[in-house]
C-alpha cells in the first residue's frame, strides 16, 4: 500500500470523528457520578433512565450496567459523546450551554453496547 493510499485511508477513517468538532458551538457541562446508594438491594433502578429538564438532563444507571455511552445529537449528527466506565448505580447530570434558544437535542444512551434510552432535551432559554 502506498503512502498516499495510507493517508487517504486515515483521512476517511477520521472524517466522522473530526465532524463532531465542526459546526456546533454547543458546550456540555457534566457533574455527578457518585453512587446513589451503596446497597443494591434497596431498590432496582431501570437499566437506564433519562430525566430531561430545560437545557439539562440526568442519566441514572442501574446496578447491572457495565459500560455506557451518552451521545447528544443535533439535526441527526452527533455533537457530543461521553463514555462511562463502570457506571453502576450512579446518576450523572449534563447541562447544555451555548445552545441556540428554542433548539431541541436528542440524547441517546447506550448501555453495554445497546441503545437503552432516547430522549429529547429542549433549550428554551440561556
Amino acid at each position: 500500500m502506498t503512502i498516499k493510499k495510507k493517508i487517504l485511508s486515515l483521512g476517511i477513517a477520521l472524517m466522522p470523528w473530526l465532524g463532531t468538532f465542526a459546526g456546533s458551538g454547543l458546550e456540555v457541562v457534566k457533574w455527578g457520578g457518585d453512587s446513589d446508594t451503596g446497597d443494591v438491594n434497596v431498590g432496582k433502578l431501570p437499566p437506564v433512565d433519562v430525566t430531561p429538564g430545560n437545557g439539562k438532563f440526568t442519566v441514572a444507571y442501574g446496578d447491572k450496567v457495565k459500560t455506557a455511552q451518552v451521545e447528544i445529537l443535533e439535526s441527526g449528527r452527533v455533537v457530543y459523546t461521553d463514555v462511562e466506565n463502570s457506571p453502576r448505580n450512579i446518576s450523572v447530570t449534563y447541562r447544555l450551554r451555548n445552545a441556540t434558544p428554542g433548539s431541541t437535542y436528542l440524547v441517546r444512551v447506550k448501555a453495554d453496547g445497546v441503545v437503552r434510552a432516547v430522549e429529547e432535551v429542549s433549550v428554551d432559554e440561556q
